[in-house]
């Protein structure tokens, strides 16, 4: 397995990862593993002496101090183990984005959530949780992206339920194409669904001649002719070849102030691995492969500042 085909600029990595991140990687596994065996043993004790204390014993107050305890235990060796993946995850994703000369912050310094609100591509929600923030310039189109989980919360007579409405990843590109209005891009609904996505999205809809395009998005525009100028057919051919080539659930556009946003609605998480052993070789390349969706937004909507798409 080669690392060197996203980019040029990775050339040198396969060297890097033999060097300098492989032996870092291999020692985060083993204290990975050990801390799952340990989640694994202390669950075991932990269920047979609330089992024993309610069979045998038939004290329900001592399970229930047990299982207390018990709780924190486990919690600490979950705590340990989720380190162990977090530390891997710090050690690879920074280093990548280095080698392709991209910014890298784990805790995110910018919040646009609002702005892609205020574009009618994100749902109301009560909570946030946002991540792994890289932004830089690609081919001289500039872009920036943020993970995010949003989460609304519901109060009833039963007590508390929670929802996650969105997870998945915001960004924004350089469009380079002169434009002053705004034109949005919705995920299409069933009838009923797209009367009441109407209501609160700004704009006029826009009818388009493609009816693939037409199937996938609703769009809304306070300039028809400016939208129709932006979505060419080229482009919207390209929009829909990202759907099957980015692997994702859904994706919704904007475009505004020179500008294309665009959300990515995905279940799974980014830049975590996949679930592979901490120190193989394809953990490494799962990131990488996230990391190349910026590629794949790059090349497949032709965004390059020559091209003007």
């Amino acid at each position: 397995m080669n690392f060197e085909g996203l980019s040029e600029k990775l050339n040198g990595f396969n060297r890097y990862y033999e060097n300098d991140l492989k032996p870092t990687l291999a020692a985060l596994e083993a204290k990975r593993k050990k801390a799952f065996s340990n989640l694994v043993i202390a669950g075991t004790v932990v269920a047979a002496i609330i089992v024993a204390l309610l069979v045998l014993a038939e004290n329900e107050d001592l399970a229930i101090v047990a299982g207390l305890v018990g709780l924190c235990v486990l919690g600490y060796f979950f705590y340990k183990l989720s380190d162990a993946i977090h530390g891997a995850k710090l050690s690879v994703l920074p280093v990548v984005c280095n080698f392709l000369e991209f910014d890298y912050s784990s805790s995110p310094r910018v919040n646009l959530l609002g702005r892609f609100r205020h574009l009618s591509l994100l749902p109301s929600y009560d909570e946030e949780k946002r991540e792994d923030e890289i932004s830089g310039s690609l081919q001289e189109v500039q872009f920036w992206l943020q993970e995010v989980k949003l989460i609304d919360v519901d109060h009833d007579e039963d007590g508390e339920s929670r929802t996650t409405v969105f997870r998945g990843l915001i960004c924004y590109f350089d469009f380079h194409k002169n434009f002053s209005g705004t034109t949005i891009g919705r995920k299409d609904y069933t009838a009923l669904g797209n009367l009441f996505t109407d209501v609160f999205t700004k704009g006029e809809r826009v009818k388009l001649e493609d009816p693939d395009f037409e199937r996938n998005f609703q769009v809304f525009s306070n300039d028809q002719v400016e939208a129709r100028y932006l979505l060419s057919p080229r482009f919207m051919e390209r929009m829909l070849r990202l759907i099957r080539v980015s692997n994702v659930n859904d994706i919704q556009f904007a475009f505004d102030s020179g500008k294309l946003y665009l959300t990515l609605e995905s279940s799974k998480k980014f830049f975590e691995g996949g679930g592979n052993k901490l120190d193989s070789r394809a953990y490494v390349q799962n990131i990488i492969n996230d990391v190349g969706l910026i590629f794949d937004v790059v090349k497949t909507l032709n965004l390059t500042q020559e091209t003007k798409v």
